[in-house]
């Protein structure tokens, strides 16, 4: 298990305060070294050598990442980040999709995503993942995700299972 923390960046400057805002990049989510806690540092490779022929693996998240921290816009990473950061995308009505389909349906989690972020951090004293996730969405005028609706209730109110 992970212990994450997911952020969702979104940042709006106003024409008139532009000149006195520095613009900030989604890299700046990076904790600079003197300021993590002691024995905190971000991961230096997706696996290390243990004592013998043993190896940990799956430092970097399970994400097909070439860098820690990652930025990027690669769609099947970027839909990868999304699907941790919100969950998987319902599926469509209908029969089930096959192989090809659901990833070119799962890839649409990459539309209207300008980049994402991803670091994982790593304690000495604990060997649990600390993993920051982020992404930044194009401007757009309206919503481009809509929220996930309600599940209708029969007669207004979920009934009581009956003993």
């Amino acid at each position: 298990m992970f212990k994450g923390i997911v952020l969702a960046t979104s940042i709006a400057i106003a024409p008139d305060m532009a000149q006195s805002v520095r613009s900030i990049s989604i890299n700046d989510l990076t904790v600079p070294p003197d300021r993590l806690p002691a024995g905190c540092t971000l991961s230096p490779s997706d696996s290390v050598r243990l004592d013998g022929n043993r190896i940990r693996g799956g430092l970097w998240a399970g994400l097909p990442i070439t860098s820690n921290p990652w930025t990027g816009t690669d769609r099947p990473i970027v839909a990868s980040i999304r699907e941790r950061m919100g969950g998987p995308p319902l599926e469509p009505d209908g029969p089930p999709l096959d192989r090809p389909a659901a990833s070119r349906y799962r890839l649409l989690l990459a539309d209207g995503v300008e980049e994402v972020y991803a670091a994982i951090y790593l304690m000495q004293s604990d060997s649990t993942p600390i993993v920051v996730y982020a992404s930044r969405f194009t401007a757009s005028a309206r919503p481009f995700y809509g929220a996930r609706p309600a599940p209708k209730v029969r007669g207004g109110t979920p009934r009581e299972p009956r003993a």
